[in-house]
């Protein structure tokens, strides 16, 4: 019979029986995942560290600013405070302004009467007598000049104040241009200057006020011609443009340079102009212009290449709809609407005008 051999002991003393590769290799596994483990958690630490650090940072210096906003907003709310006051005292005492001007255009017109009415005698008495025929031309011509000044006095406290009014009517804007051509002949005459028409066979009509809308475009016109030299050319164009009517008042005179036009309709604003002030005016012309226009819904623009190179202001204007057709043909036909009639006749112009007077 054989014999089964005993297994072999490890030596008494030698200590724990050795660890088998398999389980080596899994403990080494095990330290790495934790050294892995460690040095990322670690990271994390360390990253949120420095996050902590620049927040904390960046805590410290708004804390710091806090202080400075405040004082920085302290002084805006004085400033605000300050310049509502600034502009509430400008505007007292451009109230007062304009009632000074208004009460002195009133004063300025008393004495013109009766000096009117004297130079008018002189003239009548002059007869044949050359030395007082020169006298009633000055003393017109210096009132004349007088009167305008007084009107824009008038017409400054008004813009200023909002007191402009308008009655509105359905017009045709041929009238107002008739208008304005009549109030400009005598100047445009005495400078030797040529005026040309270009207005439509058919009339533009807008509801409007037709004293108002003259006095905007007669003021244009003389405008024109203060700042156009002797025997220069001034035109007025009329025209429909969309919904709007135009009308646009050229000149080949001093022009307005690229600086001066975005303040060009400001109250009291006017171009460079020679230093004995022949014309007169006070730069109101163009402010009331404006302020018409704007009544009426309108506006106004200015175009002009520079100095020396004319200028075109142009107004529009929003053309009034055509008036309801009555139901009967007869009552259609009969209709009393002057502006939707023909045209007046160009008889109806001033002779020199008459004959450049063109339909477009």
């Amino acid at each position: 019979m054989m014999h089964k051999e005993a297994p072999i002991e490890p030596p008494i003393g030698a200590g724990a029986p050795a660890r088998s590769t398999t389980e080596l290799t899994d403990w080494q596994t095990f330290r790495q995942l934790e050294v892995r483990q460690l040095r990322r958690t670690i990271g994390d630490l360390l990253h949120m560290t420095e996050k902590h650090n620049a927040l904390k940072e960046r805590h410290d210096t708004y804390a710091k600013l806090v202080p400075r906003l405040q004082a920085a907003n302290e002084q805006l709310v004085l400033a605000i405070f300050g310049a509502r006051d600034m502009q509430q005292a400008a505007e007292a005492v451009n109230r007062q302004q304009m009632e000074f001007f208004a009460m002195l255009a009133h004063e300025l017109r008393n004495p013109l009467h009766p000096i009117i009415m004297a130079n008018h005698l002189i003239g009548e008495l002059a007869g044949h007598r050359p030395d007082l025929t020169i006298l009633h031309d000055i003393i017109e011509r210096q009132v004349a000049l007088l009167v305008r000044l007084v009107d824009d006095l008038m017409d400054a406290s008004r813009v200023r104040m909002d007191k402009i009014t308008i009655a509105r009517s359905r017009l045709s804007l041929r009238d107002a241009i008739q208008g304005a051509v009549e109030i400009g002949q005598p100047l445009l005459t005495e400078r030797g200057q040529q005026l040309s028409l270009d207005l439509p066979a058919e009339p533009l009509c807008v509801d409007g006020d037709l004293d108002r809308l003259t006095q905007a475009l007669s003021n244009l016109l003389l405008n024109a011609s203060k700042f156009t030299p002797q025997h220069g050319h001034i035109a007025i164009r009329a025209r429909a443009e969309g919904s709007n009517a135009v009308v646009t008042v050229s000149d080949d005179g001093a022009g307005i340079a690229p600086e001066l036009q975005p303040q060009i309709f400001d109250l009291f604003t006017q171009g460079p102009r020679p230093l004995h002030r022949a014309l007169g005016g006070l730069g109101i012309g163009l402010s009331l212009v404006r302020r018409i226009a704007e009544l009426h819904g309108g506006s106004v623009r200015v175009y002009s290449e520079g100095s020396g190179k004319g200028s075109a202001f142009s107004v529009y204007l929003p053309l009034a709809p055509p008036p309801a057709v009555a139901a009967a043909p007869l009552a259609a036909s009969a209709t009393s609407d002057a502006c939707w009639q023909l045209p007046r006749a160009a008889g109806l112009l001033p002779t020199p005008l008459r004959e450049q007077s063109r339909p477009a």
